[in-house]
């Protein structure tokens, strides 16, 4: 199963990411190019993000990079919702299977009033 999390996020987008991470004195086009390479391999073997990161002794912080990407994701959804009501890249999905299962669970009722 593909990650859900940044499976369609591009590279561009988490290189960019990986950079505001990390010591940007750091990255070289050498440090950039070998980042990519390790995405791939991630992607191919469904590994969560961590793996590549840690490979590039990039720091693992989750709610940073989250943070970094937010504009990206904004965007994303914004597209998608606003070309057809299905999202295709994976944490829209999930955050749209959260947004749906909370509208069903604040619809249940004990008892439904009576029909007349």
């Amino acid at each position: 199963m593909p990650p859900r999390s940044w499976g369609k996020l591009t590279d561009d987008e988490l290189v960019e990411a990986a950079t505001a991470l990390t010591d940007s004195t750091a990255t070289t086009q050498m440090w950039e190019e070998e980042l990519r390479d390790k995405l791939t391999k991630a992607r191919e073997h469904h590994h969560d993000i961590k793996i590549p990161f840690g490979q590039m002794r990039i720091p693992i912080d989750k709610p940073r990079l989250a943070e970094l990407l937010w504009p990206v994701l904004l965007t994303k959804l914004q597209t998608e919702f606003a070309e057809s009501r299905t999202p295709t890249t994976p944490v829209i999905m999930l955050i749209d299977d959260i947004i749906r299962i909370h509208h069903h669970m604040s619809g249940i009722r004990a008892i439904e009033p009576p029909t007349t």
